[in-house]
């Protein structure tokens, strides 16, 4: 990686940031939790499932709907943003 990429992405991370922390923030329980469970600290649906205690095809559904409210929430970041019309 060039350093103009890397400066790029630190760039873009320091936008971003807030606008993801903010929309993590926005999303109910227990999808939040869910989320930042296995996107956020990396771990395995299994991981998830035995912290949450809950069964892995629920952990599966609450990541479907978690990340669903996740895009809602960045696209109007994006769009006030001016990064998408």
């Amino acid at each position: 990686m060039s350093a103009g990429t890397a400066g790029v992405l630190e760039l873009t991370e320091q936008n971003l940031a807030p606008a993801i922390d903010g929309a993590l923030a926005k999303v109910p329980e227990p999808f939040r939790s869910t989320l930042i469970i296995v996107d956020v600290e990396d771990q395995s649906y299994e991981s998830a499932a035995e912290a949450l205690g809950v069964p892995i095809g629920t952990v599966r559904s609450r990541l479907f709907r978690g990340r669903r409210l996740m895009q809602e929430q960045l696209l109007t970041y994006a769009v006030d943003a001016g990064f998408v019309q």
